[in-house]
Order: structure tokens, then C-alpha cells, then sequence
């Protein structure tokens, strides 16, 4: 099977279901099921997609779009109202925490089960018995019934039994959402090396989830795909929706985002950018972002960092209107998108902005050290409380800064500034 190999395909997939607003309809509707045609509801709307062997698709979107609709429709616990799908090779899912699970029964009978139902014969079961307790951090509860076991047994349960049984394709919704952050971390680094040459669908409303796992992602809004493109994309637009269904706000400026590489010529200068306005920014219009600057803590402009700088990050703006507790928020992302870092000013710290007026803040922090490349500064600024803010602006890649370092930071993300590093030999006596 090649990488390129299509493993599913949806052909004008959508689901409806009947609505009746009384229980004679309903009872007409059994007798005539034609009917009642008109009055339906649609959980997601008929679309087209293509996924390859080796892709792992992050699948978002604000609760009620058909995200859980559009897995159980590949998983083939529901059936599409129209379409077709065409599935190539066995499929893991891990939809509804434990649906598939006897109470019961052991766990040991579980994973059985579970073999069984997937066409698994008893000894290629028990190969993956170990490995499943083991995973799944259990122990000698595997052979207590699963009534016993807490939300957290049962998720690591569920999980460990659907990677471990032979599987082509995995489908997986909210996994993270339930379990210790242990398990989470072991979940994760687990599916980096499963998703090489498998196929994993997976539904999360965590940007940085999607960014570090998935190599694509589609978005879905009110029942209708809406956007399939890269990580980074899809997470932005998929942040503009959750604050779109709370307050009225404005799209504008450009998606783009083309990193630099990791590799620069040494002494080379870098540079960082100015306020970029025309990068993709979304919100309630009532404020302009007029200036963002990364400077040396002498208050110059900075141009080139290694990390353990003491820096300053200067935001200044212009009320459009008039602002009651106006405040100022940056993130900073690496180049893969995944945040890293960010702070809020204090929403209050001036009470009101009025029409025209300008506000500067300057946070001073000191500068991580971070792997070479180029990372994206995101500026917002709202109003309001912070557990009920509105967002006046937010500029997802405000501006831009390269790191370039002659001692590379490698195997992760963010290191810490080294006051020394002192080597000696140690003479035996």
C-alpha cells in the first residue's frame, strides 16, 4: 500500500433526521415514511472528502457542527442519509468514551470482545493482551469488572485496546478531554510515531493538539465543511468561529503564513518585522492595532536575538470607540503553530479609552531560548472582564521574528538561558 493510497472516501456524505413536534407525527411518519420529507433536521450537510494512508486529519469546529456525526459515519455506527463511504482497511474508534464497553465484564473480556468484533482470531488477541495492560496502566484491575474502574480506567481502557488491536484507520473524539495529563502526554507521544504509517481522524477543540499532531484539518460550521487546508489555518479560522458565536465580529486582511527554514547562513543578521496589518485579523472593529515592537531592554529596536535576553514587547493602539476596560493580549507561536507563550494586560489598569484615543503597553519579560526559525507574535486587544471579555481586534500574526543561534537549540521547543555550563575532567585517585 503507498503512501499516496486513498483509505477513505466520502462521496456527497450528509445525514438528516425527522423532526416531529408530536407523537402522532412521529407514529405517521412509521407508517408513511415519505411524509414527512420536508420537516427534517440536517446534522450535517452532504460533502466530499479524500484522506490518504499516513495523514492524520484534525477535525474542528464549535459544538453542533457534525464533527461527531462525520466520525460515526466513517466509524459505521451511522448511516449516511446520502452519499457514499468507501472505506480501505480495518477501523479503530474511540468515539464515545467506553460506548463499546460491558460494564460487566472484565477488562480482560473486553479486549476480547473487542478483537472479536473486528474479525481478530484468539491468538492474535492474546499477542496484544500485554501490551494492551501495559499501555493502559491497569494492572490487576484488568480482571475486575469495568464497573469498578474510574473514568480515567476506562478511558486509558478504551484507548490502549483501540491502538493495540490491529488497526488501519483510527477514529478519535475528545480523547484528551478525560484523563490525567500523564496519559494525555503518553497518548500523545504514542500517536507520533502510530500516525507514520497509519491513518488517524481526530476530533479536538485544542489548537495545540492539532498543530502538533495532525498534517491537515478541516473545519466544519453549522453542519458544513467549510475550510480544508493546514493546521495552522484551520485553527485560526476555527478560534474567529468560537468568538463569532458569542459576539458580532469582522474578518479582514489575508491568510498566509510561509515560515522561513530552520537553517541560516551564520552571521547573518535577523530581523523582526513591524505590525503586519494586513495578516488575517478578526473582531468587533473598535479598535486599530498601530504598532508592535520587540526591543532590547535599552528600549532599541531588537534585530537579532540567541535567547536569555531581557526584552520588552511595546503594543500600541487607537480606540475606534469608546473602550470601558480596554486590554491588551499577546501569544507567541513557533512555526508550526503551536503556542508557546503569552500574557494580558490588566483589563481596568485605564478604565476608559475614549473615541480616538491611544494606548501604549509594553510587557518585559525575558526571551526563552528557542530552536532556529521563524515564530509569529499575535496581538489582540478586548474589553471588558477577562472571564467575559469581547474582542475589539485580534491580528493572528501581527508581526514576526527569526531566532538565529550559532548553538542551536535541538529537541525542543523552548530551552532555558544558561548562566555557564562548566566541564572538567574528573582525575580518578
Amino acid at each position: 500500500m503507498s503512501s499516496d493510497e486513498i483509505v477513505i472516501r466520502l462521496e456527497g456524505v450528509g445525514k438528516e433526521y425527522p423532526r416531529f413536534s408530536t407523537r402522532k407525527e412521529l407514529l405517521w411518519n412509521l407508517l408513511f415514511p415519505f411524509r414527512f420529507k420536508s420537516n427534517r433536521f440536517t446534522a450535517l450537510e452532504p460533502l466530499s472528502l479524500e484522506i490518504r494512508k499516513g495523514e492524520c486529519v484534525g477535525v474542528m469546529g464549535v459544538n453542533g457542527s457534525g464533527k461527531s456525526t462525520l466520525l460515526q459515519m466513517i466509524a459505521g455506527t451511522l448511516y449516511p442519509t446520502s452519499g457514499k463511504v468507501f472505506i480501505e482497511g480495518r477501523v479503530a474508534s474511540l468515539l464515545e468514551l467506553g460506548s463499546w464497553i460491558d460494564a460487566s465484564d472484565t477488562g480482560r473480556q473486553n479486549i476480547y470482545t473487542a478483537g472479536y468484533s473486528r474479525g481478530l482470531k484468539k491468538h492474535e488477541i492474546e499477542a496484544q493482551v500485554g501490551g494492551i495492560i501495559e499501555f493502559a496502566e491497569i494492572g490487576d484491575f484488568i480482571d475486575q469488572p469495568v464497573s469498578t474502574y474510574s473514568t480515567g480506567m476506562v478511558m486509558r481502557l478504551a484507548f490502549a485496546t483501540c491502538i493495540y488491536l490491529q488497526a488501519d484507520i483510527l477514529l478519535l473524539d475528545e480523547i484528551f478531554a478525560v484523563g490525567d495529563f500523564h496519559f494525555a502526554q503518553k497518548c500523545i507521544a504514542f500517536l507520533r510515531e502510530y500516525i507514520r504509517d497509519k491513518t488517524v481522524l481526530l476530533v479536538s477543540h485544542d489548537c495545540n493538539i492539532i498543530s502538533m499532531l495532525c498534517s491537515r484539518a478541516i473545519l466544519l460550521d453549522h453542519s458544513r465543511l467549510i475550510a480544508d487546508g493546514a493546521p495552522r489555518e484551520i485553527t485560526e479560522r476555527y478560534l474567529e468561529l468560537c468568538y463569532g458565536e458569542k459576539q458580532d465580529v469582522k474578518i479582514t486582511g489575508k491568510q498566509e503564513w510561509n515560515p522561513a527554514g530552520p537553517d541560516f547562513r551564520e552571521g547573518d543578521p535577523v530581523e523582526a518585522t513591524g505590525y503586519l496589518p494586513d495578516e488575517r485579523s478578526f473582531g468587533e472593529g473598535g479598535a486599530n492595532i498601530l504598532e508592535t515592537v520587540l526591543m532590547s531592554d535599552n528600549g532599541e529596536e531588537m534585530s537579532q536575538a540567541r535567547g536569555g535576553e531581557a526584552i520588552k514587547f511595546k503594543v500600541r493602539l487607537r480606540a475606534q470607540k469608546r473602550l470601558e476596560m480596554p486590554a491588551v493580549g499577546f501569544r507567541v507561536r513557533s512555526p508550526e503553530g503551536i503556542n508557546l507563550w503569552g500574557d494580558t494586560s490588566i483589563p481596568g489598569a485605564i478604565p476608559v479609552l475614549e473615541e480616538g484615543g491611544e494606548m501604549e503597553v509594553v510587557f518585559h519579560f525575558v526571551l526563552p531560548r528557542l530552536a532556529n526559525g521563524t515564530y509569529s507574535v499575535g496581538v489582540a486587544v478586548s474589553t471588558g472582564k477577562l472571564e467575559e471579555h469581547h474582542i475589539q481586534v485580534w491580528n493572528h500574526n501581527a508581526m514576526t521574528f527569526q531566532i538565529k543561534s550559532s548553538y542551536p537549540l535541538l529537541g525542543a521547543m523552548v530551552g532555558l538561558p544558561m548562566s555557564a555550563i562548566e566541564c572538567r575532567e574528573v582525575k580518578q585517585s
